[in-house]
């Protein structure tokens, strides 16, 4: 079973019709990636329940969020991957930027 947090509390509000979550994994690794979720307000609870089943039934998260595509993808609302080690916040957060740019403006 994979190890896992999702906060469901601290979505990312991305204007009137979409909110973001960021999934990480709690794994410490020095590799590290951040998968970025964006789905629409109205299937907020439809596409977090997906999202917690694929991560409570899958062996290895990470991998098979990387070998997603097409169709598989869009059924999770996964837009990005942020590949990062643990030590440079700054690109982090440039690439979030770039993903999410409806974050821009925010502290």
């Amino acid at each position: 079973m994979s190890q896992f947090f999702v906060r469901t509390n601290k979505s990312l509000n991305l204007g009137n019709t979409n909110v973001g979550i960021i999934w990480e994994s709690t794994l410490i690794d020095k590799s590290k990636a951040t998968y970025i979720f964006k789905w629409s307000k109205n299937n907020y609870h439809i596409y977090l329940n997906n999202l917690v089943d694929k991560l409570n039934n899958t062996e290895l998260v990470r991998s098979h969020f990387m070998n997603l595509e097409g169709e598989k993808k869009n059924e999770l609302g996964l837009v990005s991957r942020i590949e990062h080690d643990n030590y440079d916040y700054s690109k982090w957060h440039g690439r979030l930027i770039e993903v999410l740019p409806e974050l821009k403006d925010r502290n």
